[in-house]
């Protein structure tokens, strides 16, 4: 290539009022300020811990005893379809993140999650090998491609498991375990451009400080690789691994002054202000469906199958098959997810459900008349 050809410039560079410029005199005050801790919780080795925390407390989280990286899921408390977005908040700060970089929620929220207020390994920088701290290049170990790398070898303490226990209190399951970010872990790319981690240079009492700019449910793994000295697959490294496994300790903060935050003038993050219509339209007049609701881009589904239903004339519905019969936690679920609104519990089989919404990839809204 040319040596003519000029230097690439970041995608997202920020600008001067941008969502992904904050002010650093708000955020350095907030961390500065008298706290209150609400509570403190430490993870023993290979185990996992789930917390809610306010929008507007401060959550650290150390490493008491040493170096040990953490793996971390983030929800919205309220809505877990709104969750941390590793890879846009990657294209947005970077591929390992620090103070005052935020973590981002998934579509269609797309707002700040938390905002980094401290971080004691911002000195790290970027290392001989091109390695930086806080990672997000990757994503938590699992047993899945643990038993595929080592020939079937059965173990149940990866991140993947250990974020799946602490979130089962909270009504969710390993589906909505996610992409994490790996507090405290140093990865890059090589030569290649493949994956490499390295051990990690936290120390006893090292720790990261999040501003929740929402109400959040976070979990954290205490990572079964430790501190990644002795990284490997299967039981044999599993027998090796622990030798250099430590715990992490969680502690949540408010601040003394109730008020300082609005006197900053902070606000609790909003979703992202598209109105989620994907160049869809309302028609005014009741299209003729020939007694039949239409179901995504499949087969009409005759009405008659559905006559349990109480349609209300003239009520707004279309057919969904994302779910399984009669999930009714995960269709209010997605329900929320999108703006809508559940017309009525049906068990139709074959994972339908019904919903108020538009018609996905049609460009309008199908009406159903009541069928007679």
């Amino acid at each position: 290539m040319s040596s003519s050809t000029p230097k690439p410039v970041p995608a997202y560079l920020p600008t001067a009022g941008s969502p992904l410029t904050i002010d650093p005199t708000i955020y350095t005050t907030i961390q500065s300020a008298p706290r209150q801790l609400l509570s403190s919780y430490r993870l023993p080795i290979r185990s996992g811990h789930a917390w809610t925390a306010p929008a507007g407390s401060i959550i650290r989280i150390s490493t008491p005893e040493g170096p040990q990286v953490g793996d971390l899921n983030i929800w919205n408390q309220h809505n877990p379809r709104e969750r941390f977005w590793a890879s846009r908040t990657k294209q947005l700060h970077g591929s390992h993140v620090s103070v005052h970089d935020r973590l981002w929620s998934t579509l269609p929220y797309m707002r700040p999650m938390v905002t980094i207020l401290s971080d004691t390994l911002s000195w790290y920088g970027r290392d001989e090998h091109g390695g930086r701290v806080h990672d997000l290049l990757g994503t938590r170990c699992d047993p899945y491609i643990n038993s595929l790398l080592s020939g079937g070898a059965e173990y149940d303490f990866h991140c993947h498991s250990n974020l799946t226990r602490a979130v089962l209190p909270f009504g969710l399951t390993e589906f909505d375990v996610h992409d994490v970010i790996n507090l405290f872990q140093v990865t890059g790319l090589d030569e290649k451009g493949r994956y490499f981690m390295s051990p990690c240079p936290a120390k006893a009492g090292d720790y990261i400080e999040f501003l929740a700019e929402q109400d959040v449910l976070m979990a954290l793994s205490t990572c079964p690789g430790g501190d990644l000295s002795l990284w490997g697959f299967g039981s044999d490294s599993q027998k090796d691994m622990i030798k250099c496994c430590r715990p992490l300790q969680v502690e949540i903060y408010k601040l003394e002054d109730d008020d300082l935050l609005q006197k900053l003038g902070w606000q609790a993050a909003e979703p992202a202000k598209y109105r989620g219509m994907h160049g869809m339209t309302v028609t005014d007049e009741l299209p003729d469906v020939g007694g039949a609701v239409i179901m995504n881009d499949r087969a009409p589904c005759d009405i008659n199958t559905i006559s349990r239903a109480d349609y209300l004339d003239g009520g707004i519905g279309v057919v969904f098959d994302q779910f399984s019969p009669g999930d009714v936690f995960h269709q209010k679920r997605f329900a929320m997810a999108y703006h809508m609104k559940p017309l009525l519990k049906i068990d139709l089989g074959e994972g339908i459900a019904l919903f108020q919404a538009a018609k996905p990839g049609r460009g309008e809204i199908v009406k159903a008349k009541r069928h007679s």
